[in-house]
């Protein structure tokens, strides 16, 4: 069974035990402990590549809007939501979706974030997958699942987070949505 809660997914219940999760705990619970730590910030970077045509720009520009919105109603900073999409020309977008732009977010990230924060990757667009690989596309650059995991990897993560009565793991929250590959 997975829990999910705002930065969090909790394993299986087996999986609690022998890491040393509390199997009671709840998402009221971990947003209440969230509430109290006013170190935490919460980051996100949403993206939409290449579109290809006017309907998929339309669909993509929608979601990804939609996405934007809900984190700002949220309590998501502007300053730390990063939109990148296949036009800088629209609302709310900071940088184009090119590799360079995407792999600058990165960085940036890199720098910005502390070991407790939470990040929110809203990746929606056009995929392609070979045999050995999958492939999320930007505009101009199809980046590999495994390119993708390398530049997350030096993002400063905490393994382990304990607050009074509350042990838990902190993850990347990863929302995923695209078009044409089936094993990102």
């Amino acid at each position: 069974m997975y829990r999910y809660g705002k930065g969090l997914k909790y394993c299986n219940l087996e999986e609690q035990k022998t890491i040393g999760l509390p199997t009671e705990t709840t998402v009221k619970n971990i947003k209440e402990s969230q509430t109290n730590n006013t170190s935490t910030q919460n980051y996100a970077i949403i993206a939409s590549g290449v579109s290809y045509d006017k309907q998929h720009y339309r669909w993509f520009l929608n979601s990804t809007c939609m996405a934007y919105n809900l984190l700002k109603n949220n309590g998501y900073s502007d300053k730390n939501i990063y939109y990148l999409f296949g036009s800088y020309k629209e609302p709310d977008v900071d940088y184009e979706a090119t590799i360079d732009n995407f792999k600058k977010v990165i960085n940036e990230l890199q720098r910005k974030t502390e070991e407790t924060d939470n990040i929110l990757l809203f990746l929606i667009g056009h995929g392609a997958h070979t045999s050995a690989n999958s492939y999320y596309s930007l505009n101009n650059y199809k980046i590999s699942d495994i390119e993708m995991a390398l530049m997350f990897k030096n993002i400063k993560r905490n393994k382990k987070r304990t607050k009074p009565q509350i042990t838990y793991l902190q993850e990347y929250i990863i929302i995923i949505q695209f078009l044409y590959e089936r094993n990102f």
